[in-house]
């Protein structure tokens, strides 16, 4: 699987003043294909949408999504672990699971994020306040 960003992960999201990097194509604001894109350019990991929230864009190596978050200094390796040392991290940690990928016999990584999950770590990498008509608009699309 090849990931590519479009822009620098600097980039500043011009409909939502402070939210963070934008990825051009990836629909409305605040959808979960959009939020999907902006946390993947924000931590450089594939994201996708879900029913739920976001996941992991297939199965992940260990180095996939490990590396990254460790030059961010969201993850950091101790005596042959990884710990969480911030919100993201720990944010991350909750949805982490290992999966046998079929095809090769090896442990490899998902990682599911609800919404909110998703939302309070765009928010704290960004300082976003998203106010509960946003909220109530990205959870309950219906509505």
């Amino acid at each position: 699987m090849t990931f590519t960003l479009d822009h620098p992960a600097t980039s500043v999201l011009e409909s939502l003043p402070g939210a963070g990097p934008s990825v051009a194509g990836a629909g409305p604001a605040n959808t979960p294909t959009f939020l999907a894109a902006e946390l993947s350019a924000v931590l450089q990991i594939p994201f996708r949408a879900t029913t739920t929230g976001v996941a992991f864009d297939g199965l992940l190596s260990l180095a996939d999504w490990s590396i990254p978050l460790i030059v961010e200094g969201h993850l950091e390796s101790r005596q042959g672990s990884l710990v969480p040392v911030d919100f993201v991290g720990h944010a991350l940690w909750a949805g982490l699971r290992p999966a046998l990928d079929p095809s090769s016999g090896r442990t490899q990584w998902t990682c599911e994020l609800s919404i909110f999950a998703t939302l309070a770590i765009l928010d704290d990498q960004f300082a976003y306040d998203y106010d509960e008509d946003e909220i109530a608009a990205i959870t309950r699309p219906d509505r």
